[in-house]
């Protein structure tokens, strides 16, 4: 699960276009467990600042507790 947290401005290469982009990226790694409860269910919790970082860090933590 991932919430972004904030965006930021990029300035293009072109003059007066910009993109904005996510920032600051909250994720967390659920359990698939419905009978816990919600708050039971999150397995780990990270901030990870560019949507990459919070990929790539999100995807070894799944592929860890998955084994």
């Amino acid at each position: 699960f991932m919430i972004i947290l904030s965006n930021t401005t990029i300035e293009s290469n072109v003059p007066g276009q910009s993109y904005e982009v996510p920032d600051k990226i909250l994720v967390q790694i659920l359990s698939t467990d419905t009978t816990k409860p919600a708050h039971e269910r999150i397995e780990k919790q990270f901030e990870k600042h560019g949507l990459f970082e919070a990929m790539d860090i999100g995807l070894i933590w799944l592929d860890k507790l998955n084994k």
